[in-house]
């Protein structure tokens, strides 16, 4: 990517920012040697410990008081990521997956290379900034406890990336005079959240529902793992969720694209696709519904048998 860019002096790499100043001019981004870059959009792809998150919580809070809350700022789990030659034995192209208690692994094999995640809950929970490292203490007391996990925030932020990069581009080109108005960058970052908002909020409840299921969180959560999956559900009907969701991904739309064809079509490529509006679709809805609320009474019945059968084993 930096080799394609047509003037390689407006990127100034090892520059640490260590405060933005928002004004009616623009955006000022400090830097740790005292020099500061203007601009009218600052674009924050900083990490963890985000200087940009920061500087817009508290403007957002500043607007609107209480408007970004302390539960957003909290993390009750940690994630060791590595990668490894593949041993021999394992395939080139498989997923591993193995439940336990706390505890939610993803092994993925390559031809060249096995890359592994560690997802574990944290005794208790962590305040932004506040972090945890991994040591190897910690790393060989979970080596053989290994769980999957949909690991989507990755791939949600790229998608986040795509969306904006698509709205800046229109605002640009919209804008003959080079430099846009506050209300149109307003009005752009508006419509930006509106296309995202939807969408993140569906994938941060599957994903934490994965996550919660294949680490045992709870008693229903390791009933529903142990024996309802398994037995109503199956482990091909996860990893075609995690598919659902990937295929409705937004795409650059200024930049042609190459279509590659693969197990699964992307939504904008499907002949078959019904829109929302089509009585077809509605049926389609309606009846994934009801096979969900079928599948919670089974469940919710299932349940209150165990518990009581448990109950009576008890008392004798």
């Amino acid at each position: 990517m930096f080799d394609r860019l047509p003037e390689k002096n407006v990127v100034k790499p090892h520059h640490l920012v260590t405060e933005i100043i928002e004004s009616e001019d623009g955006v000022r981004a400090i830097l740790a040697n005292g020099t500061e870059e203007q601009g009218d959009v600052i674009v924050g792809c900083d990490g963890v410990n985000s200087i940009v998150r920061q500087a817009m919580w508290a403007n957002a809070n500043k607007m609107m008081p209480g408007f970004i809350t302390l539960a957003e700022k909290r993390s009750e789990a940690t994630c060791l990521l590595g990668m490894a030659p593949t041993p021999i034995g394992l395939g080139t192209r498989d997923m591993t997956c193995v439940h336990e208690h706390g505890f939610s692994f993803l092994f993925l094999t390559q031809p060249n290379h096995v890359y592994f995640f560690v997802f574990s809950k944290l005794a208790k929970q962590l305040q932004c900034p506040e972090s945890r490292r991994w040591t190897d203490k910690d790393a060989e007391s979970v080596a053989e406890k290994m769980t999957p996990n949909f690991a989507l925030g990755g791939n949600t932020g790229i998608e986040s990336v795509a969306v904006l990069t698509n709205e800046l581009h229109r605002l640009a080109r919209t804008t003959p005079s080079g430099r846009p108005t506050q209300q149109a960058i307003t009005a752009t970052f508006q419509r930006y959240q509106q296309l995202r908002s939807a969408r993140v909020r569906k994938i941060h409840f599957v994903s934490g529902f994965i996550t919660r299921l294949q680490a045992f969180d709870g008693v229903l959560m390791r009933f529903t793992a142990r024996y309802v999956v398994p037995l109503l559900i199956g482990d091909r009907r996860i990893a075609d969720q995690l598919g659902y969701l990937v295929r409705d991904s937004p795409k650059l739309d200024f930049i042609p694209l190459v279509s590659r064809k693969g197990t699964m079509a992307w939504n904008d490529e499907r002949r078959d696709l019904l829109s929302e509006d089509d009585p077809r679709q509605k049926k389609k809805v309606i009846l994934q519904q009801s096979l969900v609320v079928t599948a919670a009474c089974m469940l919710i019945l299932t349940c209150m048998w165990w518990w009581s059968w448990w109950r009576r084993q008890a008392s004798e």
